[in-house]
């Protein structure tokens, strides 16, 4: 840790202490101003998981989360250490907290990527595509997607929950959309060495699914995926 680091650090540790009777009146008031700066981004980061928590709690981790240290001068970093402190010393009482967490974070991070605009080309078996590496694709214990699971999350079920994300251009959003096993094994597989409709043929022999359902199952939604640039040419 540098000097900088260390006098940041101890300069939270005095803030953040459980007794602010020895420290002047003026620092108690920097006090206030350093943990409604920290509130701010936090709440905007993570503005779902805040809601689970009332402001009693939300401030006690607040304070928790500036004793533990935060030394970015960028607000999105910032709140990406804040889901890594919340991973690390995750005592609350909820189960998907983990999972919502950590679903919020990776928004902040695909909107802060730099998006290469790929030239739309036509979708051909006989072309070698692969998975766009501005995408992601993750996997959550609880449907941390669904629309409706804010609403009533004990409603769903723990399960395996596979979810891409890409950037849609045209909107300028973060999509999140479940997908299979057999989809995300299928996209994963893509590469250069061999071409969609021979990556079809390989899943048909390991699955025993006739080449035709396969084609009919997978080409629209691949074109899709390529129109989307969540595939792109190998």
């Amino acid at each position: 840790m540098n000097l900088e680091q260390d006098i940041q650090k101890r300069f939270i540790k005095n803030i953040t202490s459980d007794n602010l009777n020895h420290i002047s009146s003026a620092l108690k008031v920097y006090s206030d101003l350093v943990y409604y700066s920290f509130l701010e981004v936090i709440e905007k980061a993570y503005p779902r998981c805040c809601k689970l928590f009332d402001q009693k709690s939300l401030k006690d981790i607040i304070y928790k989360f500036m004793d533990y240290g935060s030394y970015n001068p960028l607000y999105w970093r910032v709140a990406l250490e804040f889901r890594d402190f919340i991973l690390k010393y995750n005592t609350y009482d909820i189960d998907f907290l983990d999972d919502l967490i950590s679903y919020e974070a990776l928004e902040i991070q695909m909107y802060m990527q730099k998006y290469t605009d790929y030239k739309e080309s036509k979708f051909d078996l006989k072309n070698s595509y692969k998975l766009n590496p501005q995408t992601n694709i993750s996997i959550y214990n609880y449907p941390i997607h669904n629309p409706s699971f804010d609403q009533s999350p004990n409603s769903f079920e723990k399960g395996e929950y596979i979810v891409l994300f890409y950037f849609d251009k045209d909107k300028l959003e973060i999509i999140s959309q479940e997908i299979t096993p057999f989809l995300k094994e299928f996209l994963e597989s893509l590469d250069s060495l061999c071409n969609i409709e021979e990556v079809m043929e390989i899943f048909s022999s390991k699955y025993e699914v006739p080449f035709e359902d396969i084609k009919e199952i997978l080409e629209d939604v691949l074109s899709n995926y390529l129109k989307l640039n969540v595939l792109i040419k190998a």
